[in-house]
């Protein structure tokens, strides 16, 4: 029910409201792996990174392959953890070419370089449409 008012709250631009909702609904559903998922992006545009990666965390806790948490705490990573925030993105591509249109909706470049195993320095591009190879975006042999 918190989730679902979070949503609609989401949806009228109440995101501070829909935070407090989610808030209240992770004490009462440890467990929901879309609570989390929302939670972490409202916060995450909300600026409260640190909070959103407790909150993707805890989402990958529940389930490793969510793609979308995954996606998003490679995006927090990015400043930080260059390394890990490359392998969670290369994991995520992976699963969303095994899984279809998991990253539909993300699109555009990530404003951050990284350096690949190969050493090269590059930007990432998050959120592609499934039919870029994972060459395109890693190099040959990724």
């Amino acid at each position: 029910m918190l989730f679902l008012l979070s949503r609609s709250l989401t949806m009228l631009g109440r995101n501070n409201d829909a935070i407090k909702a989610l808030e209240k609904a992770v004490r009462s559903q440890p467990d929901d792996i879309e609570v989390f998922n929302l939670l972490g992006h409202l916060l995450y545009h909300s600026g409260r990174h640190e909070e959103a990666m407790d909150a993707f965390n805890r989402c990958l806790e529940l389930n490793p392959d969510h793609v979308e948490a995954m996606r998003q705490m490679a995006n927090l990573m990015l400043g930080s953890d260059q390394a890990n925030a490359l392998h969670l993105f290369k994991r995520a591509y992976a699963l969303a070419l095994d899984h279809g249109d998991l990253l539909a909706g993300a699109h555009g470049i990530v404003h951050s370089h990284i350096e690949g195993d190969d050493g090269v320095d590059r930007k990432l591009t998050h959120g592609v449409d499934r039919a870029v190879s994972a060459d395109l975006l890693f190099g040959p042999g990724h």
